[in-house]
């Protein structure tokens, strides 16, 4: 009867161990990425930039390269493939901003605990692993059909300033 109890016993204690280990298994980095690259692939159209400061704090003069405020990235097309990561954005101009396709390469990427959207322009004959420059952005917010980054800029030493991007999708792509 004692070996029949200390069996059980043991018997009992593998089988809380096995289940332990096995349920619930938190997902993987990889997987995690790979479902936030599917709902990043499609075409985007920026539909509007908000800050976390007022207006007249600051004044951003070249924003992401074009030479232009966030405000002209209004109305801008992202079309983000799976063919290798790349894709275009097309702005369209307009006071004071520059229009034109822009050639990229975009990926997603964890760190420190935030999920970042990550894109490099790619000038004609530029391979991406050449290019060192890029644009990094925390995906705040990210559902079928809309999508929100945020660009972290310094203003002075100390002071944090973000700028957000809202898209909405208007293309999935497979």
């Amino acid at each position: 009867m004692k070996r029949m109890i200390g069996s059980l016993a043991i018997a009992s204690i593998l089988l809380t161990a096995c289940a332990t280990s096995q349920g619930g298994s938190q997902p993987t980095t990889n997987s995690i990425v790979n479902s936030l690259t599917k709902s990043v692939k499609g075409t985007w159209v920026i539909k509007n930039v908000t800050y976390n400061k007022p207006k007249g704090e600051y004044k951003v003069t070249d924003a992401l390269g074009e030479g232009g405020t966030p405000e002209c990235f209004i109305n801008s097309t992202w079309d983000l493939n799976n063919t290798g990561g790349k894709g275009t954005y097309n702005l369209t101009g307009g006071d004071n901003c520059n229009a034109g396709v822009k050639n990229i390469v975009w990926s997603v990427l964890p760190e420190n605990g935030k999920n970042i959207f990550r894109y490099k322009v790619l000038n004609p004959n530029d391979k991406a692993k050449d290019v060192l420059s890029g644009h990094f952005f925390e995906m705040v917010n990210i559902t079928a059909d809309q999508m929100t980054l945020k660009s972290n800029l310094l203003l002075g030493d100390s002071d944090q300033f973000e700028i957000l991007y809202h898209f909405k999708k208007v293309q999935t792509k497979k």
